[in-house]
């Protein structure tokens, strides 16, 4: 890691000198360049990653091969933020360190490719870092379900929704998981019987299709692009527990249990052809200086729908250019004010920036 630090423009001395630091692009890694530039405008992660809080959560004794290297990469993470938040308009960390270690780390994981030297996804890599450095953290914890038992139907899914976070973190629990980490609510309905069949799977984005526009349409909100992906899904062939073994057609929906602290709302923009989409996606109200509600996207049998959580736009990940390449840049309030990170290069800019460039939204609980 090195920093330098020049002068100042006397234009921009109004502007908090800290945390305003750039990242050296190590070769086509704009990326991951953007990516933890949001992580770092996640209030609460800075404060994790200071020495003496995360590093005491390693496991001393039986550690892995695989485990040592994401301590060791856990470490270096850590150091880049720090420094980061130390940094002054105009100051630079170099992450040689940090490459080095995760070239390492991605060995049979598979994102082996984020080893090499081209392009690649900003939300794949997202997923990438955020899964190693929870297993680095993680500890087995006692999640214990303390509850009378349920009376009603809404009362049964609340304890196996409670069942299910349970069995994925009860063995690998870390600070991650409370800030980073959501619950999905999936139903599947027979269109023979009626019958619902109710599953859960945590997440850490929200995803949504976005399509190209006819011409003259307005641009979409992040909220309609939601709404369509969560209106459900026809599933033929279904073999329903309640039905004879006959073959049905069944609904799939989708809806949100629970959100986190911290989460990414992601575009799909990239086909399978390796073609983008560029359609533009309308500005969050008041370019996203308002709070704003997930509600209507919440199971109605999840508890955590009577709390009206309301969430605050803190950063943008943006893509330029084509699928084939292209450029990320983060667009993050820091210091109460928006600052546009492009690799070493940092700038004030009046409000967020929506468009055909937006591809990962950053939201924290108000």
């Amino acid at each position: 890691m090195e920093s330098s630090a020049p002068e100042i423009p006397a234009s921009e001395m109004d502007v908090p000198e800290k945390a305003l630091g750039g990242l050296v692009n190590m070769g086509l890694t704009c990326y991951a360049n953007s990516v933890i530039q949001a992580f770092r405008n996640c209030k609460k992660l800075p404060w994790i990653f200071q020495e003496g809080r995360y590093n005491t959560l390693y496991k001393k004794e039986g550690v892995s091969n695989r485990l040592e290297m994401e301590q060791s990469l856990t470490s270096t993470f850590a150091n880049v933020i720090q420094l980061l938040q130390k940094c002054k308009r105009r100051q630079n960390v170099r992450p040689a360190d940090f490459w080095k270690k995760f070239k390492l780390c991605v060995n049979d994981t598979g994102f082996e490719h984020l080893q090499q030297i081209m392009p690649h996804d900003s939300h794949e890599f997202y997923i990438c870092i955020l899964d190693i450095l929870h297993e680095a953290l993680a500890q087995e914890t006692d999640m214990r379900i303390i509850c009378p038992p349920p009376t009603d139907e809404r009362g049964v899914l609340c304890v196996k929704a409670l069942e299910t976070w349970r069995r994925y973190f009860s063995k690998e629990y870390s600070p991650l998981v409370d800030l980073f980490y959501g619950l999905q609510h999936i139903v599947v309905t027979c269109k023979g019987c009626n019958n619902k069949s109710h599953s859960w799977e945590p997440f850490t984005s929200l995803k949504a299709s976005i399509h190209p526009l006819a011409n003259g349409a307005p641009a979409p909100t992040i909220f309609e692009l939601l709404k369509d992906d969560f209106k459900g899904e026809e599933i033929s062939d279904y073999v329903c527990e309640k039905c004879s073994p006959e073959r049905q057609v069944a609904v799939k929906t989708l809806s949100i249990w629970r959100l986190p602290q911290y989460f990414t709302f992601v575009l799909k923009r990239f086909m399978v052809n390796h073609r983008k989409i560029s359609t533009p996606v309308a500005s969050l109200p008041a370019s996203g200086e308002e709070p704003v509600s997930f509600d209507e996207f919440f199971s109605p049998d999840s508890p955590e729908l009577q709390a009206k959580q309301t969430f605050m736009l803190h950063s943008i990940v943006d893509h330029h250019g084509g699928a084939g390449g292209g450029h990320y840049t983060a667009q993050c309030k820091s210091n109460g004010r928006w600052q546009l990170y492009d690799d070493e290069s940092v700038h004030t800019i009046p409000s967020a920036m929506f468009g055909s460039s937006t591809y990962m939204l950053w939201f924290e609980r108000a």
